[in-house]
């Protein structure tokens, strides 16, 4: 049986960036997850309810009073200390 040809160059550097990107993706996602703040929710809920009719969205494509409630929490989750005190503050 004939030796199998190595992998080129191209190859080899696909398997890095892929095993690279998996690196990044288990440390991401394996990150201690914050706690949702109920204060800011409550203090982002207005705009988000805001912005929403003023997308003027027909009634089937609008989220349930659950579906605003669970995407308030992410929301919650990903916004770091200064930009909630910007929000707290009125100037974001």
């Amino acid at each position: 049986m004939p030796p199998r040809p190595r992998p080129g160059r191209a190859a080899h550097h696909a398997g890095l960036h892929a095993a690279l990107l998996a690196a990044i993706l288990l440390a991401t996602g394996c990150s201690t997850p914050q706690a949702p703040d109920a204060a800011l929710i409550e203090e982002l809920r207005p705009a988000v309810v805001a912005t929403l009719a003023a997308m003027a969205l027909p009634v089937a494509e609008q989220p349930s009073a659950r579906d605003l409630d669970a995407q308030l929490q992410v929301l919650s989750c990903r916004v770091t200390a200064e930009h909630a005190a910007a929000i707290r503050a009125g100037t974001h």
